[in-house]
């Protein structure tokens, strides 16, 4: 019988750690890693048209479709997936396609992280919302989207070290029911 691939996803606004904390994650426990696909593909201080969000979407798609046909783990690591995408549609008031829709309910989205914004924003070049008010309300676009796809998650809150740990052994905890054969690195 093939075994059923899974992702556990790292979600939140900009700027929240969410490459940090999936790193962690997939090197806490051995797993393959899928980058936000989106940041090879934009440039510094870029302005982006709804078919820019959709190009990007439909990139990140290919990405998530070649992990799940690589095999190489049933569950793999994403620091973003296409609930990004709808969000990002959504905060700028344009239309999320039918077949975005029908990719995410067909994704093997099975453990998501949900990063709050009680970090300091850092610009890097790319990000543009820096004002918490802002990042509050994309935290809550994001859990609204989440509930909306029926995607359960935990909300991960703190400073950086205290994200790591608490994600850690939310996902050991949620790896022990559902993947026994899983263990963390620091536990063999």
């Amino acid at each position: 019988m093939e075994k059923s691939i899974q992702f556990v996803t790292v979600h939140g606004p900009e700027s929240t750690g969410k490459t940090t904390l999936a790193l962690a994650l997939a090197n806490a426990f051995a797993l393959p890693w899928i980058a936000e696909e989106a940041r090879n593909h934009i440039v510094e201080g870029q302005s982006f048209t709804e078919d820019d969000i959709l190009r990007l979407a439909q990139l990140q798609y290919k990405v998530e479709k070649e992990a799940i046909q690589s095999k190489e783990s049933t569950l793999i690591v994403a620091d973003t997936n296409l609930i990004n995408f709808v969000v990002w549609l959504t905060w700028e008031n344009f239309t999320v396609p039918q077949w975005l829709i029908k990719a995410i309910d067909n994704q093997p989205y099975r453990y998501n992280l949900l990063l709050q914004v009680d970090v300091p924003w850092v610009n890097d070049g790319f990000r543009k919302i820096s004002d918490q008010s802002l990042r509050d309300e994309w935290f809550t676009l994001y859990a609204q989207t989440l509930d909306k796809y029926g995607l359960h998650y935990e909300v991960i809150d703190g400073d950086y070290t205290s994200r790591e740990n608490m994600a850690t052994s939310l996902l050991q905890d949620w790896l022990k029911n559902n993947y026994p054969s899983f263990s963390s690195k620091e536990n063999n």
